[in-house]
C-alpha cells in the first residue's frame, strides 16, 4: 500500500488514490468475465469442429487425423484458460478481502456502504442515491468524504506499519 504513504496530497488527489485502489476489484472481475468469454468460445470451437456421429470412420493408416488434432488443440488452450481463471479468481478474493478490511477502517456506516455498493456491487452514484432516497448532492459528498476518509484511514494504517 505504497500509494498511501505520502499524507501530503490535497483532497482531489487523496480521491483519486483512493478510487485507483478500489477499481483494481471491478478490472480484476472484468478480467475474469473475459477469461469466461474465451472458456465459452472455445467450448463453441469444440463443438463445431467435432465430427458428426455418421462423420465418424475408422482408419487404419497411422496419419494424423485433423480433427483429433484440433480437439487435442482445444482441450490444451481450455486447461491453460482453466488454470489461468482459477489464478485471477484467487486474486480477486485476495482483493475483495483487502478492500472490505480497508472498508471496515471507515467509521460512518454510510461512507462504508456507498463505497462498497459502487466499487464492489458496481452501482452507479444515481443508483445509490434512488436508492437511499437521498438529493444526488448529497450522494457526491457523501462519496467524495468517503473516499477521503479511507485514504486518511489506509495512509495512517500504512504510516503505523499494520
Amino acid at each position: 500500500m505504497n500509494e498511501f504513504a505520502e499524507n501530503r496530497m490535497n483532497d482531489d488527489e487523496k480521491i483519486d488514490v483512493a478510487k485507483e485502489f478500489l477499481r483494481r476489484y471491478k478490472r480484476q472481475e472484468n478480467v475474469i468475465d473475459w477469461q469466461k468469454q474465451r472458456l465459452n468460445e472455445m467450448a463453441e470451437i469444440a463443438i463445431e469442429s467435432s465430427p458428426a456421429p455418421q462423420d465418424v470412420r475408422v482408419q487404419s493408416s497411422k496419419l494424423s487425423d485433423p480433427t483429433a488434432d484440433a480437439a487435442v488443440k482445444i482441450a490444451d488452450v481450455t486447461n491453460k484458460i482453466k488454470a489461468k481463471l482459477q489464478e485471477e479468481r484467487a486474486i480477486l478474493i485476495e482483493m475483495y478481502e483487502e478492500i472490505t478490511a480497508a472498508l471496515s477502517l471507515i467509521e460512518d456506516p454510510e461512507e462504508r456502504e456507498i463505497l462498497y455498493d459502487i466499487y464492489i456491487k458496481g452501482a452507479t452514484l444515481t443508483a445509490a442515491y434512488l436508492t437511499w432516497g437521498i438529493h444526488p448532492r448529497t450522494a457526491a459528498r457523501r462519496h467524495r468524504r468517503a473516499l477521503i476518509s479511507l485514504y486518511d484511514r489506509l495512509s495512517k494504517q500504512n504510516k503505523n506499519g499494520a
